[in-house]
């Protein structure tokens, strides 16, 4: 079988190999002879990278991104007494993925850098592949680092990719927000990804793997026009053609990072002048708060909130939250909206900002289980928990389960918590029984070592703010 990849001997131009044709790293390389175009000690620490990071996780697909950062990686790691391990996402969408898998496997073990597979088992989407790809991706890598104790987690992009980035986004309609691209770390699953080349550039990349004697895999998918990420990196070409570069426009990424900052400070401030964040889950400020702000502001505290509640990756379009700025301006003719997973109402407390109910939030838990419950909730379960397995999930409360609560324990009726928040807290279920609710200190269940109902911290539940996810 033959594939697409580059080696050395190559320029940046691909050649074809035989995958099997035997191919050696050369005897005589050392790891320290570093690119002087590439500092890896300084890329390294302006991504919060230092000594203290004891074990790293570093995603690598075998493209010339991913591979040249794991060898940095395991460059910089020798002189820092950091171990390295290489997690590859074998998604099986290509005849030739899991044999793909396995030869970076060997590219990298060369090295003596630790290396695993993950699958993504299960049946594929129809439509939105390589949205769906992505997601898997994150979720194996992350589930993998949480299981074996690795916090950070290190991603490939580079410079072009932050140009495409920004020319995806500015397609979009996104505002500066958007526009500030990818950052260096963000937390994801409750993992820190980590990007440390986003000022490098592919072509000072592959040079690198090129001057060392390493190969690596070219996608053909990265080629399909059918995919948009396709086309941008056309159009990126183009524009740098006529002096348009991935550099001028990743400084111009840079500077939306810093509007960005700057509204994060405000969006801080009226906060906690106006508005409080709930441990349930839900938050209020003043009825007039969004009045007060000027729009900019405003849509940048509109967006940290739907960020906050709802648990998604992304805030809404700039074009949606510009028109629901515009109501919020508005107080007196206000009635509510429906935005980002959360529902925006007026109370008596001012403004309510709480998650909205939608019928796939079940999930099922495991007596031991530590999970990230629709992105704002950390959820574990007592290994000691007397249930019978793949019984228990945790979901909604909702309105049948609050009726069970209740018929329990009454007092719950005079508790201060909105009717709608109560809806939305994470509930543990044995089928249809409510078993658990944290937050309204609620349990009914036995343990192993009690082996009577007994209350929170059996199963416990903690809202998680944006940094801690």
């Amino acid at each position: 079988m033959h594939r697409t990849i580059s080696s050395a001997g190559s320029p940046p131009s691909v050649r074809n190999l035989n995958v099997d044709s035997g191919f050696e790293f050369p005897s005589d390389f050392q790891a320290d002879q570093s690119n002087p175009l590439i500092d890896i000690d300084r890329l390294m620490a302006s991504a919060g990278l230092s000594s203290s990071d004891k074990h790293i996780a570093v995603a690598v697909s075998g493209g010339s991104d991913s591979l040249a950062l794991a060898l940095l990686a395991e460059e910089w790691s020798r002189s820092h007494g950091v171990h390295i391990t290489a997690l590859t996402v074998d998604h099986g969408l290509r005849a030739e993925s899991a044999e793909e898998a396995s030869l970076v496997g060997d590219w990298l073990g060369s090295n003596g850098l630790s290396h695993h597979v993950l699958r993504w088992e299960g049946e594929k989407p129809a439509s939105g592949i390589q949205v769906a790809a992505r997601d898997a991706r994150y979720g194996l890598m992350t589930n993998w680092c949480h299981t074996n104790g690795v916090t950070k987690l290190l991603l490939g992009h580079q410079l072009e990719d932050q140009a495409e980035t920004f020319l995806f986004r500015l397609a979009r309609g996104s505002g500066p927000d958007g526009l500030a691209c990818m950052t260096p770390m963000v937390r994801r699953g409750g993992i820190t990804l980590v990007r440390p080349l986003l000022t490098v550039s592919r072509r000072d990349l592959r040079r690198y793997l090129t001057e060392h004697g390493r190969p690596w895999i070219d996608d053909p998918s990265n080629e399909n026009p059918a995919y948009t990420r396709t086309g941008l990196g056309k159009l990126s070409r183009d524009l740098s053609d006529r002096g348009v570069t991935p550099e001028r426009l990743a400084a111009l990424a840079t500077s939306f990072a810093q509007v960005r900052a700057a509204t994060d400070q405000i969006v801080a401030a009226t906060m906690e002048r106006f508005g409080t964040v709930h441990p349930e889950g839900y938050a209020t400020c003043a009825s007039d708060t969004f009045e007060r702000l000027p729009a900019a502001a405003g849509q940048a505290l509109l967006r940290y909130l739907l960020l906050l509640i709802g648990g998604k990756v992304y805030a809404p379009a700039s074009g949606k939250l510009d028109r629901a700025v515009k109501r919020l301006r508005r107080p007196a003719g206000f009635s509510g909206l429906t935005l980002g997973g959360c529902v925006i109402r007026p109370s008596v407390r001012g403004l309510l900002i709480y998650r909205e109910l939608t019928v796939s939030e079940s999930e099922t838990m495991t007596p031991g289980a530590d999970i990230l419950w629709q992105g704002v909730f950390r959820c574990r379960l007592d290994r000691d928990v007397a249930a019978t397995p793949g019984l228990l999930r945790v979901a909604p409360l909702g309105d049948a389960g609050w009726r069970q609560v209740v018929q329990k324990i009454p007092a719950l009726r005079g508790t201060s918590l909105p009717y709608p928040v109560q809806l939305t807290l994470p509930a543990l279920f044995a089928g249809e029984t409510v078993c658990a609710v944290p937050h309204l200190e609620y349990a009914d269940f036995p343990s192993k070592k009690r082996g009577a109902a007994v209350f929170a911290p059996i199963f416990g539940a903690k809202f998680l703010g944006i940094g801690d996810r």
